[in-house]
């Protein structure tokens, strides 16, 4: 069943009549009237003209061609096109920015090629055969597959480009630190002074970073020697043991800088004794007597990373010193390890003028018992006194309390009317 052309004739009539004409409102009560009054008139058209009985006709009964419907075939039909044709044609896609990074596909997309090329390579290769050592506690450690993405990233934190701004004589560690810094100079904005001074003589440079300041004292002033180590502990304590022993034998000091918790445990970072890292705190003498600092105005380029995961410790250090010589040894604080020689002295009864004499014949110049001082000495003797003290006191507490927890003892007396009674 078809319907002719004459209804479709009349059909545009009707939607071009003024009766009908679609007014510009927002109400929504004309709109609905509107399409009723439009399914009416068709409905009445219908049955008059064509003899179609409307409520009968089912959905699949249907005219299924048409010209109106060969027209709407026509513009709904799917044209294939390129993703470069509908750039072409439609200018505004390319302000679209997409849901991911361009850079960072392609990225994983040269690692993916770059590992299965490895994986070729080592597969084809049969007869080699690849021996990885095992890496003991304190001795340096390489990249393994065992290590988690976090922790390889933590060892390779220590990477830093140093560019250079002559207007300022500072170093920064990236190209996206040094960009916002020459924006600060275009806009004429206060240029914020960084904490890390360069340790070599005659240099100003300031730098943001560590790294910075490591890889400036690298480039510039051709310094090999600063190298990265990496060591393993299975415990703090036996980590504490090694850096004592480090301590001494090269007679540095390590102190603890920063520190914060992570998603594998705690990181802490420790510097060079004798690095100063921030010039706005200075803490103001107190009395008469007031001593200058034993720090330095630059900042060393020995420190440590240490990360504890879970009880296992990871150190990221590098061991060179700069800045300070052997003139500043009589200015070092006393290692855990002298201060135990020195309490062993004083048990044994030597008194403060003989254990000087004898630390200071048993060393050298380059040692730090070399430059002992008698106050030293006291101030070790002043600790054991007060650590005695200290543990009599809590013994005698304890007792105390010891004493007042136990029952009262019941006392055993004799009645008097017994004890007045004579023995005959």
């Amino acid at each position: 069943m078809s319907l002719n052309p004459e209804y479709d004739d009349n059909y545009k009539d009707f939607l071009l009549s003024p009766q009908f004409e679609l007014a510009s409102t927002d109400d929504d009560d004309e709109d609905f009237n509107y399409a009723t009054n439009v399914m009416e008139y068709a409905n009445e058209y219908c049955e008059e003209e064509e003899e179609i009985d409307v409520e009968g006709v089912e959905m699949d009964q249907s005219p299924k061609s048409g010209p109106h419907q060969q027209n709407l075939a026509e513009l709904l039909a799917i044209q294939p096109i390129s993703t470069a044709d509908r750039l072409a044609a439609y200018s505004e896609m390319q302000l679209v920015k997409p849901l991911r990074s361009l850079k960072n596909s392609r990225a994983k997309k040269q690692k993916n090629e770059k590992e299965t090329a490895d994986k070729e390579c080592s597969s084809s290769s049969s007869t080699a055969r690849t021996v990885v050592p095992k890496i003991l506690a304190g001795t340096p450690s390489d990249k393994s597959s065992e290590e988690s993405p976090q922790l390889r990233h933590w060892k390779n934190a220590d990477r830093s480009d140093a560019l250079f701004c002559a207007t300022c004589q500072q170093c920064f560690r990236s190209q996206v630190v040094y960009t916002l810094h020459q924006k600060r100079h275009d806009k004429g904005l206060e240029i914020p002074i960084p904490n890390f001074l360069c340790p070599m003589p005659g240099c100003n440079v300031r730098c943001d970073c560590q790294a910075t300041v490591n890889k400036h004292v690298q480039d510039r002033h051709n310094r090999g020697d600063l190298v990265i180590e990496h060591f393993s502990f299975t415990s703090w304590t036996e980590f504490e043991r090694w850096k004592d022993n480090l301590e001494d034998s090269t007679s540095s000091r390590f102190v603890h800088s920063s520190g914060k918790p992570c998603t594998l445990g705690k990181t802490r970072r420790l510097s060079c004794f004798f690095s100063r890292r921030n010039d706005s705190y200075k803490r103001p003498a107190r009395g008469i007597r007031s001593k200058l600092s034993r720090k330095q105005e630059s900042t060393c380029t020995a420190h440590m990373s240490v990360k504890d995961i879970f009880g296992e410790i990871s150190v990221r250090a590098c061991l060179t010193h700069c800045g300070h010589e052997s003139a500043h040894l009589q200015k070092l604080p006393l290692s855990t390890v002298i201060k135990r020689e020195i309490a062993e002295l004083l048990v044994q009864g030597l008194n403060e003028e003989e254990i000087v004499r004898n630390l200071k014949q048993a060393s050298n110049q380059n040692d730090r018992r070399f430059y002992i001082q008698p106050y030293e000495v006291r101030n070790i003797l002043n600790k054991i006194i007060k650590n005695q003290l200290f543990r009599r006191e809590k013994r005698q507490e304890e007792t105390v309390a010891t004493e007042e927890t136990k029952p009262e003892r019941i006392k055993e007396e004799v009645p008097p009317a017994v004890a007045n009674e004579e023995v005959v």
